[in-house]
């Protein structure tokens, strides 16, 4: 009896050892480092106004308009990362004044606040310019003699790869 005992306890202590070696030789652990960076999406408004001489200046500083008259200006975005982004100019409309806007269809799309340029931006290239004009509106009075008027346009851009198919599609717009 004891010697069946000891049988079935060396048999039990064999079961163990391979079943605890089959659990060691089918578990593995390994560690790796990902290394990921993220890509440059920057740009660049550029604004430009016709002088005295009617050519294309950089814009610089006030202008002193009477009701009714305006400033022509040009904008364009200029892509200055290294990556191809969708852009597009925001344009808010505050009361009080006259906006006018001279786009190429095929190259920009105006929905909301916003004119978006259609073709996505390579590194170092330029979009074609959009003119637009700025007026206060003819009713104002001289009750609203010195009155500043602020027209802020902003540039925006997102990256274009894996972001939609047009430049509408596109996602992670700056909200503001």
């Amino acid at each position: 009896m004891k010697k069946r005992t000891l049988t079935i306890a060396i048999a039990l202590v064999c079961m163990l050892v391979l079943i605890g070696g089959s659990v060691a030789y089918f578990t593995t652990e390994n560690t790796a480092t990902n290394a990921v960076s993220s890509s440059n999406v920057k740009i660049e408004l550029v604004l430009m106004e016709m002088n005295d001489s009617e050519k294309m200046v950089p814009v610089s500083g006030e202008k002193t308009v009477v009701p009714g008259e305006g400033v022509m200006r040009k904008a364009s975005i200029k892509n200055t990362g290294s990556e191809v982004a969708w852009v597009r100019i925001k344009m808010p409309r505050p009361g009080g004044i006259q906006l006018w806007q001279e786009t190429d269809p095929e190259k920009w799309t105006e929905k909301d606040d916003c004119i978006y340029y259609n073709t996505p931006l390579k590194p170092g290239d330029t979009t074609e310019p959009m003119y637009y004009g700025v007026a206060f509106d003819e009713s104002l009075g001289n009750n609203d003699s010195g009155k500043k008027l602020s027209l802020l346009l902003k540039g925006q851009g997102v990256q274009h790869v894996h972001n939609g198919d047009t430049v509408m599609d596109a996602q992670g717009w700056p909200e503001d």
